[in-house]
């Protein structure tokens, strides 16, 4: 790659990254892929193009991902004495990981369309498939795909409701690599696909308006969320427990009598294993009302002779007399790498290296999440947990769409008041737009909100980082997503293949 086009496309790509939130500057996205475009096209010129493909794709991936994870370096501050000095070589390795697949993907782009109005069909196509790669191998970890740039509550961020957020990342990767096509000069120049790009929008932007158009009947059911505002660095600390459940409790009664149905505390809201502290379920029956559910993240200790197993799970009581009745239990099914569980653990630890947290031995992973059923008065109310960031994966939605609710508990505590709590809030709302289901995220700084099956959130139904408080909200309805959450990749992937015979059956007339 020649030496001059490195740093542009490593800062082409950092600013891409600035069409996701906070700063949702959509234009630097299509800005960064045209570039990318061009320096694609430029590298089939050169004497090795798919290597070519490779770095170009990799330096422009890298600027993306590197600002995009940037907020990874918090976590490694909270006990900056034994993690400190891995906070920015964390980020900087991640970054390398993520942009590996935009970097395989160049290169076979540069392998496969030279005929111009194939082009934005086959980058398209095969840039999909490298996010979905990235959101699926090595555990997955598709933080900021491009689709998710669209504002979740506005009518293009309803496409994810059909073709679920790979989808709408393809359909942007097309809309940006057939205006480059569309830009370039008498020569090469095809505005065809730009056109069919900018009509799939058009045409799914007028259904996204039509289906925030229609509102569903809410429940009577009321949710209270909390947000105690509990630091990470401070949770752990002794001294700090008694406050901290005071403060939980505080924040979960009512002065008008009206207790809420349900109420929703964050992941591992009190630094105590729940199921195991019989003063702190008496303290939280005693001030809360009969009949309340309560839906609590804490970490779960499984004893037996061979040895304790952790587990972060997510609790559902129900306030019976002066007791909580254990109702349900999920245990988080994809645990965080190097977080809550620490891979190939023999080999690292010889190396020194250990998990971020502190709660005995790693985690050990549940089954799968189910819809959970639970009685709220005379009704039932149907539950879908999510822990942490297990809300980015569309893959953990199976049955999803028959509950009345998602529930997420978060621990964005880690991450302090930088850009990952804002991107986080971002990706959980497309799994409310891809379900039909309203979710509720409750975290221990924020940003906890409650979010609607359209993918909204009010302002007066979300707590900002650093906010001490709660919202009280009644529970809205379900929307139609048209598709099971495994048909929306299968309906990706026949649109990916149909592109792509149909651009190399091009490429082959082209050659005859």
């Amino acid at each position: 790659m020649s030496k001059w086009m490195a740093l542009p496309l490593l800062g082409l790509g950092a600013l891409s990254a600035l069409a996701h939130p906070p700063w949702s500057q959509i234009w630097t996205m299509f800005i960064g892929f045209v570039a990318l475009a061009w320096a694609l096209e430029s590298a089939r010129q050169t004497r090795r193009p798919f290597w070519a493909g490779v770095w170009r794709a990799g330096a422009f991936g890298y600027g993306y991902f590197f600002v995009s994870v940037i907020w990874v370096r918090h976590a490694f501050y909270v006990e900056a004495d034994r993690f400190g000095d891995l906070a920015w070589i964390a980020v900087l390795l991640l970054a390398l990981v993520l942009a590996s697949f935009w970097a395989v993907a160049g290169g076979v782009a540069t392998r496969l369309a030279r005929l111009p109005s194939a082009q934005p069909f086959v980058y398209a196509a095969v840039f999909t498939l490298a996010e979905w790669g990235r959101s699926v191998l090595f555990t997955g970890f598709p933080w900021n795909m491009p689709g998710a740039i669209w504002h979740p509550g506005q009518a293009i961020s309803q496409m994810a409701a059909l073709f679920g957020l790979l989808g709408l990342t393809g359909l942007t990767f097309f809309l940006a690599f057939a205006l480059q096509v569309a830009l370039r000069p008498r020569k090469g120049r095809s505005v065809a696909p730009f056109v069919v790009a900018l009509s799939i929008f058009v045409a799914s932007g007028l259904w996204g308006v039509q289906r925030l158009a229609t509102e569903a009947p809410a429940h009577d059911i009321t949710l209270r969320f909390v947000q105690a505002n509990v630091t990470q660095g401070d949770k752990w600390r002794p001294e700090h427990r008694a406050q901290i459940l005071a403060d939980h409790l505080a924040l979960s009664r009512t002065d008008d009598n009206t207790p809420a149905d349900i109420l929703v505390w964050p992941e591992a809201a009190i630094p105590t294993a729940l199921l195991d502290d019989t003063s702190a379920q008496a303290a939280i029956a005693q001030h809360l009302s009969e009949g309340q559910i309560l839906v609590v993240g804490s970490y779960r200790v499984k004893r037996q002779d061979s040895g304790n197993q952790y587990y972060n799970s997510l609790l559902v009581f129900e306030v019976t007399g002066d007791d909580l009745r254990l109702l349900k239990t999920y245990d988080k099914h994809h645990l965080v790498p190097f977080g809550e569980y620490l891979p190939f653990e023999d080999i690292f630890s010889r190396l020194g290296l250990k998990k971020l947290v502190s709660v005995g031995d790693s985690f050990s992973p549940g089954a799968q999440p189910t819809p959970i059923k639970i009685p709220v008065g005379n009704d039932t109310v149907t539950l879908f947990p999510l822990i942490c960031y297990e809300a980015l994966f569309p893959q953990a939605m199976r049955g999803a769409r028959e509950a009345d609710l998602l529930v997420n508990v978060s621990n964005d505590a880690w991450f302090g008041h930088d850009i990952g709590p804002h991107q986080h809030l971002n990706q959980a709302r497309f799994r409310a737009i891809e379900t039909g289901v309203p979710m509720v995220r409750a975290t221990p700084t924020g940003i906890s909100a409650y979010i609607t099956a359209q993918g909204q959130v009010a302002d007066e139904n979300r707590l900002n980082p650093g906010a001490f408080g709660y919202r009280d909200v009644k529970i809205t309805g379900r929307k139609s997503t048209l598709f099971a959450e495994n048909w929306k990749h299968r309906i990706v992937f026949i649109a990916i293949l149909v592109g792509l015979l149909f651009s190399l059956r091009s490429e082959e007339k082209l050659s005859i």
